[in-house]
């Protein structure tokens, strides 16, 4: 049977049973899409963001939190990590969360098409 990690908000890890005689389902198939995209070099480290000039573009790693805590993780999902403008989505929900779609939608003064809205009012 094999454990399945658990982390903390602490950041300590406890480990129990899952009752899967192999590896978890959602463990196989980041192992494989992990294995699949890890060879990819395409692409460029944007080297006007000093954060991400510095990183290793060599990391690579994949995790995944359910929503009843369980973490499954392959690769260098431990290594820290600059997450830069990807944080803009995370914020926004929070923000949706606390002030409600009207009050964002309000303040954002963006059209639908992500377009400045010219319209006053």
């Amino acid at each position: 049977m094999d454990a399945q990690i658990n982390r903390s908000a602490k950041g300590s890890f406890a480990a129990r049973q899952t009752g899967y005689a192999n590896e978890p389902p959602l463990q196989r198939f980041l192992t494989a899409c992990y294995e699949e995209f890890r060879s990819d070099q395409s692409g460029a480290v944007a080297d006007y963001i000093p954060e991400l000039k510095r990183a290793n573009s060599a990391h690579f790693g994949i995790a995944l939190v359910t929503i009843d805590g369980h973490v499954y993780e392959v690769g260098d999902s431990a290594v820290p990590f600059t997450i830069q403008s990807v944080s803009k989505a995370f914020v926004f929900a929070l923000a949706l969360d606390l002030s409600g779609r009207s009050v964002c939608r309000r303040r954002s003064a963006s059209n639908r098409a992500g377009r400045r809205s010219t319209r006053s009012g």
